[in-house]
């Protein structure tokens, strides 16, 4: 496989097709290998089903590509048995992916972070008007991807109710973690399943799925969460070596606290590249700040 890629290359398109096909078959066979890694699959696999996912994707490939009326291109692929002669394909849909706004509600967009050890998740506030209301990173205890989303989602529910909203809607980027959360009424997950169902009951709340490309705020927030070595829940608890930008201090006992002044403060540790990443916001009374220091904050709210 190394010489069919470094081997030289014609000017033809079929050519280059050809070219190619080692990096796509290597990418499945990656793809298939990371979901057993990370959690996201279940039971066997077969090389066939390999196979029959990369011919599909060369053949909406091709599809997308004969539009161009390049003559001998479907020919070539199959004689040499890339795609089968009876294969169909549907046409290809485009179309754009982006965060949508609720609608006179809050929205909750939840991620997941998992490396053999480590695990953490995060989620993002937003209202109506697509505006940040708060943020909050967290270290969570969980042994593959699919368990650290299903319990960031758990977490952070958990996390709005204590803070005394509902009525709000939480989104998530993993289908499969969604689907143990609202169906699966048995299994591993059935005690996170029954706390779900009484805060949908109790407190209107409703969960939906969201595209992996409109989730990247989440998603960037909960790869920092692992490196979270304590949290902080009250103004009182922080340590002293916790400081905003050079020479500013968090006051311990204030209780009212300019976020205007604190805001201007972490964009100054963002341009100094001191953070890893930082949020703020108002969420009943509770601040929240990430710092990259030995301590990090995660939100404080009133005792």
């Amino acid at each position: 496989m190394m010489h069919w890629w470094l081997k030289a290359g014609s000017k033809t398109l079929l050519d280059l097709l050809k070219h190619l096909i080692p990096g796509i078959i290597c990418w499945f066979i990656w793809k298939t290998y990371a979901e057993f890694i990370w959690g996201d699959r279940v039971g066997g696999v077969s090389s066939e089903s390999i196979i029959i996912q990369i011919k599909h994707f060369i053949s909406t490939w091709i599809t997308s590509l004969s539009r161009l009326k390049i003559p001998g291109v479907e020919d070539v692929l199959l004689e040499e048995g890339i795609i089968p002669r009876n294969f169909k394909v549907s046409r290809m849909k485009i179309r754009a992916i982006r965060w949508i706004k609720p609608q006179n509600c809050l929205k909750l967009n939840t991620d997941a972070c998992y490396v053999p050890g480590k695990a953490g998740g995060a989620a993002i506030l937003r209202n109506d008007d697509g505006k940040l209301i708060a943020a909050i990173a967290f270290p969570l205890v969980a042994s593959s991807s699919l368990e650290a989303e299903i319990f960031s989602i758990a977490y952070a529910s958990r996390w709005m109710v204590d803070a005394g909203f509902h009525g709000f809607h939480v989104e998530t980027d993993c289908m499969l973690a969604l689907g143990y959360l609202t169906q699966v009424r048995d299994g591993r997950w059935k005690g996170c399943f029954q706390e779900m169902e009484l805060l949908r009951i109790r407190k209107a709340i409703s969960f939906g799925h969201i595209w992996r490309e409109a989730n990247t705020a989440a998603h960037y927030l909960a790869k920092s969460s692992t490196n979270i070595l304590q949290q902080f829940y009250r103004a009182k608890d922080l340590p002293i070596q916790i400081t905003l930008a050079r020479g500013l201090q968090l006051e311990k006992t204030s209780k009212a606290v300019n976020v205007l002044y604190i805001e201007a403060a972490l964009s100054q540790l963002l341009r100094m590249g001191s953070l890893r990443i930082a949020s703020f916001g108002k969420l009943v009374g509770c601040l929240l700040i990430l710092i990259s220091a030995n301590f990090t904050l995660i939100s404080y709210g009133p005792e």
